[in-house]
């Protein structure tokens, strides 16, 4: 009987051995030894021809929507270069009505997990246009490049005065409850 059962554990395991399967994630190594990830950083700086910034936030307390992505978002260019291991620097060139450039310095891990930070004055300008507590994510953003698409957000929730935009703009205040801001940055890679 031993012997039938060390007979069966063996063929399972040759069995599951030989059906490994190549592994499916964007940035893992192909047939030619190199992984997806290595070719993007050996081909130097990546240009995004064409993606957006988005904003979004809601009551908590209600899941009312203030702003929606679809309503408030900015056109956006962008080119990522690879520094010393995983570190990357992304230049962020937004349209109207941003019209800003920002350099976010982060990290990209050969799986495409990605994270970036936003520089100080973005910190400066949310809480000044908001008046929301700065707590959760922001300004760290948390995200995936896979190779041709690279996706990230970050996210606020607390109570918000409205400050200078949101209080006149959209009535908000305090009273309202705490919210949840989302922001989110959406890249395509030249094709």
């Amino acid at each position: 009987m031993k012997l039938i059962l060390v007979y069966c554990v063996v063929l399972l395991l040759t069995i599951g051995c030989n059906n490994q399967q190549e592994p499916t994630d964007a940035l893992s190594e192909g047939k030619s030894g190199l992984s997806q990830y290595q070719k993007i950083i050996k081909n130097g700086p990546i240009t995004f021809s064409e993606g957006q910034t988005t904003f979004e936030a809601y009551l908590s307390r209600t899941g009312e929507f203030l702003l929606t992505a679809e309503e408030i978002f900015c056109l956006a260019t962008a080119t990522l270069e690879f520094e010393e291991g995983h570190d990357i620097v992304l230049t962020l060139y937004e349209d109207p009505p941003c019209d800003r450039e920002s350099i976010l310095y982060g990290t990209l891990n050969p799986g495409g997990a990605v994270k970036l930070v936003a520089p100080d004055w973005w910190v400066e300008e949310v809480t000044l246009h908001t008046g929301c507590t700065l707590s959760g994510t922001f300004p760290v953003f948390h995200g995936h490049f896979d190779g041709q698409r690279l996706y990230a957000t970050s996210h606020i929730h607390g109570l918000c005065t409205g400050g200078t935009m949101w209080g006149p703009w959209l009535g908000v205040s305090e009273e309202m409850g705490p919210i949840h801001v989302t922001f989110g940055i959406d890249l395509q890679v030249d094709e």
